[in-house]
């Protein structure tokens, strides 16, 4: 359907290959959360619905994400979307365009408030024989540990799902992928680290607007991350004079770009929960 209307894409925050723990049962959640919204809105059916003001959808939607920051997701629905998306990247069935592709180093901590017995049950519904090995990974029978393991969880799934893809369109000889991760801490006694959607400040450069204390280092990042993007959206390179230098993903020596306090190139490696999960959605 979209076939040829673009011609690059910069994806931030993940994108490209699904790797969340309720995979199999994403359909079925999408219903769900159709099925709560039409409660909260007060509607039976979809010509109710119909019937409502913007500002009421918007406000059922609203209320329905305070439950659920997760409720909506893409699904096959077999026009827009014709296929599982994993299988079209598997295949190379995605758009043969560059790539920009990254997320922050402290996305959110969706994780963090789930209860172990919780966390260890959706393990054992989504991943079945390989179940064992990754709760082993995520240090369950050490609180500690496997607290920290939580706190840092959705950045690593989303940082092996950016790995994912980028290995699969240099393996189908797509064009360029250019990776990243934002790992620059905002500024702030609140401590919010580089959190989902933190890269926004600096890609637009509009640190002047925040309420933060930005510095030079942040300034100067801000002039390096908005340049690589203006580049990469004239001539499909991020690479520029006056610019680290910034190589697309290769299968023989993969690295990312660091965005943080400095920028500079880091070794792409899987930890062993990013392994088991990402052979897991490979199969």
């Amino acid at each position: 359907m979209t076939k040829g209307l673009f011609h690059k894409a910069i994806m931030q925050s993940g994108g490209g290959f699904y790797s969340f723990f309720d995979f199999p049962y994403r359909a079925k959640k999408d219903m769900q959360a159709s099925a709560s919204l039409k409660e909260i809105l007060g509607v039976a059916t979809l010509a109710e619905a119909r019937k409502l003001s913007v500002e009421e959808i918007l406000e059922g939607q609203r209320r329905l994400l305070e439950k659920d920051v997760l409720a909506y997701f893409p699904i096959v629905d077999g026009t827009i979307l014709k296929e599982d998306i994993n299988v079209a990247v598997k295949e190379g069935r995605v758009h043969n365009i560059p790539y920009i592709i990254g997320n922050t180093s402290e996305e959110q901590m969706f994780h963090i408030g789930t209860p172990k017995e919780k966390f260890i049950e959706n393990v054992r519904n989504n991943f079945g024989e390989d179940a064992d090995a990754y709760l082993k990974a995520c240090f369950v029978d050490d609180d500690e540990a496997y607290r920290e393991v939580l706190f840092g969880l959705m950045s690593e799934n989303l940082q092996q799902s950016v790995y994912d893809y980028a290995k699969f369109r240099n393996q189908h000889g797509g064009k360029d992928v250019f990776v990243y991760e934002f790992s620059r801490r905002l500024p702030g006694e609140d401590n919010v680290g580089a959190i989902h959607s933190a890269d926004y400040f600096y890609t637009f450069q509009c640190l002047q607007h925040s309420r933060r204390d930005m510095r030079g280092v942040d300034f100067e990042l801000a002039r390096a991350i908005n340049t690589f993007w203006g580049n990469f959206i004239k001539t499909a390179n991020p690479n520029g004079e006056g610019l680290p230098c910034w190589p697309a993903y290769a299968q023989g020596s993969p690295v990312y770009m660091d965005l943080g306090d400095y920028i500079h190139k880091r070794w792409i490696r899987y930890n062993e929960r990013q392994r088991i999960r990402s052979a897991f959605f490979q199969k």
